[in-house]
């Protein structure tokens, strides 16, 4: 007997089968089998149900079973599967390997056919052949004629006749085609089954199952079944004793046969009765009265009976909206009546964004809670996209103490096991990377000490230790030395080399899957991990009085599930060795393959606890029944329940293969069928409040638009009241401070007038409640400490800077130079000493320090010599060039040769830059009387030549150290002309609004410094007879490699000349037009060495970087000034963060401390000190006027660091 029970939502369809099956428990404790079939996902609330009801202290004649636990029921009554069922894990794996082999074999799918997407996709067409009838059958595996017979229905000769070779229909059918030939064919080889197609063998095996004579069955909640289902219930019809079957259906529905809500279900109802007719089952459709009593129906739809308006649904009874929003669900849009009274029982709400979403809802249900007594338990939120929203609901939710259980599996890639494997996984097919290696030793699962993990991963980056230099022995004997515990270089590296040696020193060779995991799992075994895991089990068995019951942060404790997940990963090897333990593959392919299936493993979970708020997706509470629900992420683009096309195979593809017997139905059109049953159910399962919010924005700031059925309720309840203070103000104390900061966070933004704010007194009323009671003021000042965060440094006490400074200052030009950019980074830097962590690394720093050594060493062998460039031919040059450059590479650059893969590249590619530089240095030579006169010349450094020295007022001294480059000179008659060269890697120019400021003082400060200390500096120069020292130049000479930009081709005398003009010199010279001819006696205009131009009158250009001497005298005395400045501000603690501006440019841009002082604009305590170009000429009479004022000590001197906004 089949007996169909419809009726729509709420009119107690489900109430009616438990009572029944109670009924006949309590008539019969230990008759026939009882059997409920619902979904999966309400096995368990059914269960609990049923015991409520029969409130019997136990139950052994009811089962409550999904179909799938119904389908192995029957299996293990039928006497089993012969062959091991294959998972759907399993499944993908085998679909992997099989991809990778058949790849180029496939057409369309061959590009896919790596990506790990693109196999969970197939996996699910191939699932739905499998639940299609289109498996094989272990009965079918005995020769290969009967396996090419059971692939009879690949039609590819239909197709091609249908719809030509070219099409790409044709091309995804033969490759659908190959794959699924090859899958099954690979199956027969490992004697294995489809966990899927093990529904035809429960099917044949209903009769054998003893458990089904006399039985009863009652299937609720499922509105639509698939192929297999419908044939498994066929076959039940034949075996039991009845068969209750209930359906979301209005009778109405019947006879109007047009319903776009209850579609779906009435092609259903057509299938069961098709059924039953076909078995020769008589069967009875029926429906509930008002009194919750069955009326029948007539069975033959062709009768049209004059059925009257149908009862109240018993769930609504109490609640008019509720009651009224479900009739009116059912009928068509055009016939719909407004609700002519104000719905308290709905709300429909649009939240300016997810977060005042979350918070909204959490007050909604806080106030369900205290003002109606609703238990936590008996209502429940139904979020449309749970990873939008699963942070925002944790934290609002904890903070206002609402306890929940989250419905979500949970990736797992968190937990350190799996961090682990993940790294072994990259090592096996990015090879041995000292990332990858560091990842896997800092994973917890290997024990020891954390702090010989950073030693050993800072030696490996300051030696550049990667790749395949793990593997050389020279490096494993450095490591050896360097790290004198053996043992605990063994217990950290041993595994993990002998498994990369063993699987990766056989070059090509193919392994079995056996075999790679076998080298894998006696790596878990030698670094004890089982054992770990066991511990922190133990651990967490004895803390179970200290965990939180009800609270969603129980959720990410990892110790809570640490025995589940190594269960997923034994299962995953499980999985991988039945269906690939005889493939034969590389160490990458099997790295690659288990990768995918770590990344998909899943972690699930039940609730800890009985009374909390159920957060779920909207699928899974469909069959529920709930006091209140909570509709979260109601716009259009979110809420759609249905899911849309297969993304393999479209509806109009699926339409055609149904034409040539392929069994695949168009999902997309399947699903718009059932989407308006699904809302539809969806927005009838509470019984006494309903509330939907629909946010305005996401969070990026987009509009969202609220979901059509969204639109639909608001029309039907036009008296909705939008203004809901229920849900806008606070509820509990942590929402109060939150409410509180957020008030006065607008008012400080400037997004609302204090007056607006304040007019009622309400915020202010609140903060007072807050700070008067015990628990509001922590709340308060938690929530409140970001509205007054500000990273604004205060002065250090004179105790910590005489602490690192004393009466002495020492320091360098570059601190200097940092002070006067911002305060903040001469404190970082100099005071607490920050650094980078040490890497080897090229970059420009390293190509920088070669070429200064190279360049000294030049210089150095000139001096010893006696040599000069001017008097070197050109291949004399270059091989000069090239000896120096191989001395200075073996000197700097040993590490780098094995660490650095382009390192030959690199080092010749520098060597011609170098070769280029030379030859400009020669041409200076040669147009020039300057000459080396000592290089390297370190001040302040050693023993040798004593810093530059100035004292401040009233007290204290500042010491200046630091090295010139190279010093030149030239003698005319007493006459000393020496000129600075500094070299920099780059083109940088001197401006002297930059000295002005002092962000460029290291030209004048060298200057300085070797006015002061001639004589310890030049002394063979200076000691020959009374000779008078004169400053001829300060210069930077660039160091680059620098591109030509020509329009068509040019000769090698032009290109020339192009290329010495892009190492033309930057800085400051003196105007003295003999002087300027000894550094260059070719200059006819513009100079093409110097910055400096002279006319034929023998003027010097206007714009040029010429100065008096007595102005060269003067930007010294003013940058000594200005460092007299800085010292002082460092002494006095100053450290403000207060980086510079300037058009093009600003402070942070390389700075290294960024993420130290957090500098952020629009946060309190960050601000720019703007500062404006200046040109040269008036920094120059800023700079005299300044002398002046100073010299007549009339007035304070207002120094350029100090300047600005």
């Amino acid at each position: 007997m089949l007996r169909i029970v419809i009726g729509r939502a709420g009119v107690g369809k489900t109430h009616r089968c438990l009572t029944e099956i109670v009924q006949e428990l309590k008539r019969d404790p230990a008759g026939p089998p009882l059997i409920l079939v619902v979904p999966a996902e309400s096995t368990f609330a059914m269960e609990q149900a049923l015991l409520r009801g029969a409130e019997l202290p136990g139950m052994c004649r009811v089962e409550v079973l999904g179909f799938r636990r119904l389908l192995w029921r029957i299996l293990q009554s039928a006497g089993g599967v012969p062959e091991t069922p294959l998972s759907d894990q399993g499944r993908k794996l085998l679909l992997a390997s099989l991809l990778h082999t058949l790849k180029d074999e496939l057409t369309i799918f061959r590009d896919s056919a790596e990506h790990w997407g693109f196999v969970e996709r197939l996996s699910r067409t191939i699932q739905e052949l499998e639940q299609a009838g289109h498996g094989v059958d272990a009965a079918g595996r005995e020769s290969q004629a009967e396996l090419d017979e059971a692939a009879r229905w690949i039609s590819l000769e239909a197709i091609q006749n249908a719809y030509g070779s070219e099409d790409i229909l044709q091309a995804k059918a033969r490759d659908l085609a190959l794959i699924w030939t090859a899958y099954r064919g690979k199956l027969a080889e490992l004697g294995l089954t489809d966990g899927d197609h093990c529904w035809q063998r429960a099917i044949q095996g209903v009769d054998k199952a003893r458990f089904l004579d006399e039985a009863e069955f009652w299937i609720d909640g499922i509105n639509g079944f698939r192929l297999r289902e419908k044939q498994l219930i066929g076959e039940l019809l034949g075996e039991i004793r009845q068969m209750t079957i209930t359906l979301r259906l209005d009778p109405l529905a019947l006879w109007e046969g047009n319903s776009e809500v209850f579609a779906y279900s009435l092609a259903a109802l057509d299938e069961l009765i098709g059924l039953a007719r076909e078995a020769g089952i008589p069967h009875q459709v029926e429906t509930l009265t008002g009194e919750g009593e069955l009326a029948p129906i007539e069975s033959h739809l062709e009768f049209h009976p004059a059925l009257g308006k149908p009862p109240l649904p018993r769930r609504f009874r109490d609640r008019e909206e509720l009651a009224h929003l479900e009739e009116q669900l059912c009928c068509p849009k055009g016939t719909r009546t407004p609700f002519p009274h104000v719905p308290y029982n709905l709300k429909v709400v649009s939240p300016s964004n997810r977060r005042d979403e979350v918070e909204q809802v959490a007050r909604y249900l806080i106030g369900q809670a205290r003002e109606r007594g609703i238990r936590w338990r008996d209502m429940a939120v139904a979020v449309s996209d749970l990873s939008l929203y699963e942070g925002i609901l944790t934290e609002v939710f904890s903070d206002c103490g609402i306890p929940f259980f989250l419905d979500q599996s949970r990736p797992v890639h968190w937990h350190p096991l799996v961090v682990f494997l993940s790294g072994v996984m990259e090592l096996l097919t990015r090879g041995w990377r000292t990332e990858t290696v560091i990842q896997i030793l800092k994973s917890d699962m290997i024990s020891t000490s954390r702090s010989i993990i950073d030693q050993l991963e800072n030696y490996l980056l300051a030696n550049g230790i990667d790749g395949e230099l793990w593997i050389n022995p020279a490096v494993q004997e450095r490591l050896r030395r360097v790290f004198t515990d053996e043992a605990h270089l063994e217990q950290l590296l041993g595994p993990l080399l002998r498994l990369y040696e063993q699987l990766h020193g056989m070059g090509e060779v193919l392994l079995s899957g056996t075999e790679l995991m076998t080298a894998l799992w006696s790596l878990i075994e030698e670094y004890g991990i089982p054992e770990r895991i066991d511990y922190w089990a133990s651990l967490e068995v004895g803390q179970d009085d200290e965990r939180p019951s009800s609270n969603y942060s129980a959720w990410n404790r990892e110790e809570a599930e640490h025995v589940d997940i190594w269960n997923l990963w034994v299962e995953l090897v499980d999985d991988f060795m039945q269906t690939l333990g005889k493939q034969l593959m590389t160490p990458a392919q099997f790295a690659n393959m288990l990768q995918a299936g770590l990344d998909n493993l899943r972690l699930t979970r039940i609730p800890q606890g009985l009374d909390q708020v159920l957060v779920t997706s909207p699928l899974r509470i469909l069959n529920s029944e709930v006091r209140v629900l909570a509709v979260l992420g109601a716009d259009e683009q979110h809420l759609q329940l249905a899911g849309g096309e297969d993304t393999i195979l479209s509806d109009a593809e699926r339409r055609a293969l149904q034409a040539v017997g392929w069994s695949l139905e168009p999902q997309g059109e399947l699903q718009r069928l059932r989407e308006p049953l699904l809302l539809y159910s969806l927005l009838t399962r509470a019984r006494d409040g309903l509330y939907i919010s629909s946010p305005l924005a996401d969070g990026d700031g987009k509009a969202l638009e609220p979901a059509g059925v969204v639109k639909d309720i608001r029309a039907l309840f036009p008296h909705h009241d939008l203004d809901e203070p229920e849900i806008c103000l606070p509820c509990t104390i942590a929402d109060a401070a939150r409410f509180t900061a957020k008030a006065l966070r607008a008012v400080k933004d400037g997004l609302q007038q204090a007056s607006d704010l304040f007019q009622d007194g309400f915020v202010l009323g609140l903060y007072q409640w807050l700070v008067d009671i015990e628990q509001g003021r922590p709340a308060l000042r938690r929530c409140l400490a970001g509205l007054g965060y500000t990273t604004k440094a205060g002065p250090l006490s004179s105790t910590v800077v005489q602490q690192f400074c004393g009466d002495m200052l020492m320091t360098n030009v570059y601190q200097l130079e940092a002070a006067a950019q911002c305060p903040y980074q001469y404190f970082a830097g100099a005071v607490l000493r920050l650094e980078e962590r040490e890497r080897l690394q090229w970059d420009a720093r390293v190509e920088g320090q070669l070429w200064h050594e190279a360049l000294a060493l030049l210089a150095r062998y000139l001096l010893e010599t006696g040599q000069d460039l001017a008097e070197m031919g050109e291949t004399s040059l270059r091989e000069l060039a090239d000896e120096v450059w191989c001395d200075a590479a073996a000197r700097l650059a040993p590490l780098y040769a094995v660490a650095v893969e382009s390192y030959n590249y690199r080092i010749e590619r520098l060597g011609r830059g170098f070769q280029r530089i030379v030859e400009v240095l020669a041409e200076h030579s040669r147009r020039g009387q300057f000459r080396p006169a000592a290089v390297e010349v370190a001040f302040g450094l050693s023993r040798g030549i004593p810093p530059l020295r100035l004292e401040l007022q009233p007290e204290g001294t500042v010491l200046i150290r630091g090295r010139i480059d190279r010093i030149e000179t030239v003698r005319a008659g007493d006459t000393l002309y020496v000129r600075i060269i500094d070299f920099k890697r780059g083109t940088r120019k001197l401006k002297l609004s930059d000295v002005y400021y002092g962000f460029s003082l290291q030209l004048l400060v060298y200057l300085a410094a070797l006015l002061d200390n001639a004589q310890a500096i030049l002394p063979e120069e200076l000691g020959r007879g009374r000779v008078e020292l004169v400053p001829a130049g300060v210069l930077y000479f660039p160091l680059s490699e620098p591109i030509v930009k020509v329009d068509g081709p040019v000769d090698e005398e032009t290109l020339a000349k192009k290329l010495l003009a892009k190492y033309k010199t930057s800085g400051l010279l003196l105007a003295d037009t003999d002087v300027l001819e000894l550094m260059d006696a070719e200059i006819s205009g513009r100079s093409e060495l110097l910055p400096v131009g002279i006319k034929k009158d023998g003027e010097i250009y206007k714009g040029s970087s010429a100065y008096s001497l007595e102005e060269l005298e003067l930007l010294v005395t003013y940058v000594k000034g200005l460092i007299r400045n800085l010292a002082d501000a460092i002494r006095a603690g100053k450290i403000d963060i207060e980086p510079y501006r300037k058009t093009n440019t600003r402070a942070c841009r390389y700075c290294p401390y960024t993420a130290v002082c957090r500098f952020e604009l629009g946060v309190p305590g960050c601000r720019y000190r703007y500062i404006t170009e200046i040109g040269d000429e008036e920094v120059l009479k800023m700079i005299k006027t300044a002398a002046a004022k100073e010299a007549l000590g009339t007035d304070e001197v207002e120094r350029g660091c100090l300047v600005g906004g």
